[in-house]
């Protein structure tokens, strides 16, 4: 087997596809070494890990498994000139299934190794039933020094979920590396981060390269991420697919997001806090240039949206209260968990992003997902290429440069049976225009029908207040649209909601 193409895949002892040794461990490696062995797994039958969690460690409910730290002096390159360093996660609780991690410096391929006395593992004995090769649950990326500090800016722990965020931002929604039929009846499949590959950044770095090979009954996947920290953190994320199999349902670039209830409370919940969400809308600019907003809700039953396009321009689940008094919560700092927005690098062509809301009762629950579904099929033995760049921020004014939703609120209609929408728009145009402006509003609704809308200048934001009801006329589900007109311009996004019956 030629040097880079097979069995330099370095997975923990024991498990059934670990087919590393220490030769080949310093064969050389770039993307090229990954795509060819992604492709190579392709085309073999798909074979789990053959691997059971250690009882006491399975046995961890999550305030004990939180317990267990890595300790920071043991972070990969803490004592060197590399501008980042690498901690590691340990396996237990919901974590059962180990990731090989290694090291490549200037193409030469290091496994790093585990050990319990790496972590400080808070529960009493736990280390005497550890076998010291056990493997990790994933790993965390900081980036330090300067005049500023070092943080902990991306972690990747978990099926091919991962999450970054810039400076003074608290972790919120996840981003992953593939979604493959989420929402279908017969059942989402989760592809998994069987290996990863970081490289030795130079002193003088911003960016982190990191190399990830996934693998799932369906599909492997060679990915590329770079990543760089700072007040907004990016990846930036190449991948080829290789599918096994025809997939139904490709969910290219996936977001996944918490949506408990907002200001267009649905539902009842019994909670002190006015709003509970890493996120409270769905944000697309398509590829004709339209600007949509889709305030998330948290239905009574499971709601699936398909918003079709043709090489979109981006999209992302964005949490835009940003104001304390939005949650009251002193402990989730749900204010500043950022938005994902991501940007296509190339033409996608033609297809959907899709938008999966999933009801829930608990905030624990990720019951949001966004994606990309391309028109294109995904064919066995058809590789598929995707490139994207992944943005955390807080706020992004200029996105849109037009004035924007900020609040949805519904209430009851004027009448019996109707329903009462009431929107407030600010910013871009908008905060140029005095309140004699010849605002024009521009509403309407697929199934039930729409009473006059009236529009007023909202003082205290300085932006407009829309409102209208809406009367279902029985419809279990009456899709919506609002955006306002200057002198025949569209001066703000298109808001778009699903109303669905109670």
């Amino acid at each position: 087997m030629a040097a880079g193409t097979g069995a330099w895949v370095a997975l923990p002892s024991g498990l059934g596809r670990a087919r590393a040794d220490d030769e080949a461990a310093t064969a050389g490696f770039d993307f090229a070494t990954l795509r060819a062995k992604a492709e190579q797994l392709a085309a073999e039958p798909y074979r789990a890990l053959d691997f059971v969690l250690p009882e006491p460690l399975a046995e961890l409910n999550s305030a004990i498994y939180a317990q267990i730290r890595y300790r920071p002096e043991r972070a990969v390159w803490q004592d060197t000139d590399a501008p980042f360093q690498i901690t590691f996660f340990h396996l237990g609780s919901i974590y059962r299934q180990p990731v090989a991690i290694s090291l490549v410096d200037q193409g030469h391929v290091q496994p790093v190794r585990y050990a319990p006395e790496m972590f400080e593992l808070g529960v009493n004995g736990l280390a005497d039933d550890l076998a010291s090769e056990l493997g990790f649950a994933g790993l965390s990326l900081h980036h330090g020094g300067g005049s500023d500090g070092s943080f902990d800016f991306a972690w990747f722990r978990g099926a091919s979920y991962f999450r970054i965020r810039g400076r003074e931002q608290a972790y919120g929604l996840a981003a992953r590396g593939l979604a493959i039929d989420t929402a279908l009846p017969e059942g989402e499949e989760f592809p998994f981060f069987r290996a990863f590959w970081v490289e030795r950044p130079a002193p003088d770095a911003d960016q982190l390269t990191m190399y990830a090979l996934l693998d799932s009954p369906s599909v492997s996947g060679a990915y590329q991420f770079g990543l760089r920290p700072g007040v907004v953190t990016s990846a930036d994320v190449k991948a080829v697919l290789f599918p096994r199999r025809g997939i139904t349902k490709l969910g290219i670039a996936p977001l996944t997001s918490m949506f408990l209830f907002g200001e267009n409370r649905g539902r009842t919940f019994d909670d002190f806090r006015p709003e509970v969400h890493n996120s409270d809308g769905l944000l697309i600019n398509n590829g004709g240039g339209e600007w949509l907003w889709r305030p998330l809700a948290n239905h009574r039953t499971l709601q699936v949206s398909a918003f079709l396009d043709d090489n979109p321009r981006g999209f992302g689940l964005i949490q835009r209260d940003r104001d304390f008094a939005d949650f009251q919560d002193l402990q989730a700092d749900f204010q500043l968990r950022p938005s994902f927005w991501v940007e296509p690098l190339g033409d996608w062509g033609p297809g959907a992003v899709e938008l999966v809301e999933i009801p829930s009762d608990n905030e624990s629950n990720d019951n949001i997902v966004a994606f990309w579904v391309s028109k294109a099929p995904a064919e066995a033995g058809r590789p598929i290429e995707i490139a994207y760049r992944l943005h955390a921020e807080l706020d992004q004014p200029r996105r849109p440069p037009l004035g924007r939703v900020e609040a949805t609120r519904i209430g009851p209609g004027r009448d019996a049976g109707m329903r009462r929408f009431t929107l407030d728009f600010a910013g871009g145009p908008l905060d140029e225009l005095g309140s004699d402006a010849p605002l024009e509003v521009v509403a309407e609704a697929y199934r039930g029908e729409l009473g006059p809308p009236a529009l007023v200048r909202h003082q205290q934001i300085g932006g407009w207040r829309v409102w209208f009801d809406l009367n279902p006329h029985g419809e279990e589900l009456c899709e919506l649209r609002c955006f306002l007109k200057l002198r025949g311009e569209q001066v703000t996004e298109t808001w778009i909601y699903r109303w669905t019956a109670p």
